[in-house]
């Protein structure tokens, strides 16, 4: 029987376990202590790294962050109910609550951490850095929506439907950075499907 090869993983592999351990260590860290403990020091104080190892794989704590929350938010949308009803308008409206709802679980505290202004990711994919793209809620399967809502008749054919896709995102962000920023003191939830629904009045048909 021939003897098992002595190879080296290649540098991308070795590149993607080290950013698992991180990952890890990140995880360990926020079930542990909570996410406010989640630092770039702490980090590799468990992973056993030096700073400069760790802006080598994540550009900063927040995009860290970012990957967790994004990878969190994807399994909460395999797991959420159908995309489609026989009411276009309540298929979005219903879709961003689902964020809200998501964030409002979440908790205040690893939501902010998320939700603050040096948080590239919170940008729209095409103002992002190359190679560092996220995108939430979903820009993909709010496109979607608004093309049905369109076909429907329940959104004006003349309305673009990127424009309003990035419109409804900056809607929702603003929605979440005020219920971080006022300590979480309204529903986000109720307010999401007020503030949507109102604002996607404006895109239907002329008697609608």
């Amino acid at each position: 029987m021939a003897s098992k090869l002595n190879i080296s993983a290649p540098r991308s592999v070795k590149s993607k376990q080290a950013k698992q351990k991180i990952y890890d260590a990140a995880l360990q860290i926020i079930d542990e202590y909570g996410v406010e403990y989640v630092t770039v020091a702490n980090i590799c104080e468990v992973v056993g790294i030096s700073v400069g190892n760790f802006y080598h794989h994540f550009a900063s704590k927040e995009e860290l962050l970012a990957n967790f929350f994004l990878a969190s938010y994807e399994q909460f949308e395999e797991e959420s109910g159908p995309e489609n009803t026989s009411d276009p308008i309540e298929d979005i409206v219903a879709f961003y609550c689902s964020y809200s709802r998501f964030c409002q679980d979440h908790g205040l505290e690893f939501v902010r951490n998320f939700y603050n202004p040096r948080n590239s990711a919170l940008c729209m994919p095409e103002r992002q850095a190359a190679g560092r793209q996220f995108a939430v809620p979903s820009l993909e399967r709010t496109k979607r929506q608004i093309d049905a809502a369109k076909k429907a008749g329940a959104i004006r054919e003349d309305v673009s439907t990127a424009q309003l896709t990035e419109d409804l995102s900056t809607v929702e962000k603003g929605i979440i950075f005020s219920w971080c920023v006022s300590e979480g003191s309204f529903d986000a939830v109720e307010y999401t499907r007020h503030m949507v629904s109102a604002f996607l009045d404006s895109f239907k048909p002329t008697g609608a």
